[in-house]
């Protein structure tokens, strides 16, 4: 039973960690905007933007393969 006890951990310890990473994106993101710092701001906005996206679960970038038009054939 210890070994579903420790994969169980393991994957709210990730979901927690990312959640932290999110939030801490984003508040850094401010406080170097508002502070002048507009490299580390747009820095740590992308980084917000883009765990926001992973947490939304839809693909906000297409793949590549799917957006090609034209005279390529996919298999």
């Amino acid at each position: 039973m210890w070994p579903v006890a420790i994969f169980l951990m393991a994957v709210v310890l990730f979901y927690w960690l990312a959640f932290c990473l999110t939030v801490a994106a984003w508040l850094k993101a401010i406080i170097h905007l508002l502070g002048g710092h507009f490299i580390r701001a747009a820095t740590y906005f992308s980084i917000g933007c883009g765990l926001l996206f992973w947490w939304q679960g839809t693909e906000v970038i297409p793949h590549p393969w799917t957006s090609i038009s034209g005279c390529m054939a996919l298999p």
